[in-house]
């Protein structure tokens, strides 16, 4: 069976590599490099937590008044976190599912062992052809089409924002309608916010023995 597997997956790839080896000479391979510099200026009236003090995450606000853990004397906050570096390349090639696309896409926001710190932080790392993508991009369960213009880093309370590593296929029913189906990384992470104060003894844990299978029906 594995060799099977492997079998396919060397098939594909080899198809893919004869195409793009044929592309067409007149359409050459693209890079664009691009990106912003944002600073932010912020002040808490409470102390938050200082490793997410230049973002609202909600579960990181103090809820004990008399010992919110951080101070109650407000804080004043410059960011540059915010900031953003993105590159985009594109192979042209004959194959019938078209171009090559790729991103990669890095901010200054700081998270797991560097949270709270000013350090490089990945966003979007993918490519892209025909209905597949390969790699982490904003996963199949969210739809960021239908977001609203935000300032906050983690998004409107209460809508699901994530980037996810993943293989995706897209199949476009019409013009309308669209159908995903996507295998993504299980990773999760359980965050209690301040619940141990209410329930010192909760126990929470993850599970992430098989990936995340999304199917995902879009009509517009």
């Amino acid at each position: 069976m594995n060799r099977l597997r492997y079998l396919i997956l060397f098939s594909f790839v080899f198809s893919l590599i004869h195409d793009v080896s044929s592309q067409d000479t007149l359409r050459k391979p693209k890079v664009n490099v691009n990106g912003f510099v944002e600073m932010d200026v912020i002040y808490d009236f409470n102390v938050i937590d200082p490793d997410w003090n230049s973002a609202l995450r909600a579960s990181k606000i103090p809820i004990n008044h008399s010992d919110p853990g951080w101070g109650q004397n407000g804080e004043t906050v410059l960011s540059v976190k915010y900031s953003r570096l993105s590159v985009q390349g594109l192979i042209p090639t004959k194959h019938k599912w078209g171009d090559i696309k790729a991103i990669f896409e890095l901010d200054l926001f700081g998270v797991a062992a560097n949270a709270g710190e000013t350090a490089f932080h990945l966003r979007l790392a993918y490519a892209e052809m025909g209905p597949f993508i390969f790699g982490q991009d904003w996963s199949t369960l969210m739809d960021l089409s239908v977001f609203p213009n935000y300032f906050e880093y983690w998004g409107p309370s209460g809508m699901i924002i994530i980037r996810n590593p993943m293989v995706r296929y897209t199949l476009k029913l019409n013009r309308d309608n669209r159908l995903a189906f996507a295998i993504e990384n299980p990773g999760s992470a359980v965050d209690p916010g301040q619940l141990r104060e209410i329930d010192p003894n909760l126990k929470v844990d993850s599970r992430h023995k098989l990936p995340d299978l999304i199917i995902r029906y879009r009509l517009e």
